[in-house]
């Protein structure tokens, strides 16, 4: 592996840990959901789910629109080589999967600021500095999407219906 696929990988990498500390972070402050993830967390909340499966679910039914889109192209188009897209597409899923259990992993490490006995003026200020997720959150998608290796399922959802 040459030096540059390596520092695409551990930036990607990289990318993707920032990205769902930021997305974790967020949900535990209270202060509001990324929009991307919005569905997900509020099934989550709603049903007394588990956030990172129940975005794991989300993800498969995006993979699962891009493959049916992809292959209707195909079949407009059927000069066009679509195995790398389709590739893309199903490695989705395993990456998928190892983002939501870091959704799980950092869920479990911090504690929900968004509920308490004494109330949520108390720890506003606490609240308002978590929302420096956001941060974390820009930078990780940046990272991952500039790096251009396999789109987060959210992001290749939006992608296959702009094309």
């Amino acid at each position: 592996m040459n030096k540059q696929s390596f520092y695409r990988i551990f930036f990607y990498i990289l990318g993707l840990l920032i990205l769902a500390l930021g997305l974790t972070l967020n949900t535990k402050a209270g202060l509001g959901v990324s929009p991307i993830i919005s569905v997900s967390y509020s099934v989550a909340q709603i049903f007394e789910l588990n956030f990172g499966n129940t975005t794991l679910f989300l993800y498969c039914v995006f993979m699962l629109v891009q493959l049916v889109l992809h292959a209707i192209q195909w079949r407009l188009h059927p000069e066009t080589d679509y195995r790398l897209v389709l590739l893309m597409d199903v490695l989705q899923i395993p990456l998928s999967l190892v983002f939501t259990r870091f959704l799980n992993l950092f869920g479990a490490f911090f504690p929900d600021l968004s509920a308490g006995a004494d109330g949520w003026t108390d720890r506003l200020p606490l609240r308002l500095a978590v929302l420096l997720a956001i941060l974390c959150t820009g930078v990780g998608a940046a990272l991952s999407l500039s790096m251009r290796i396999v789109p987060n399922p959210g992001d290749g959802i939006v992608q296959t219906l702009a094309d």
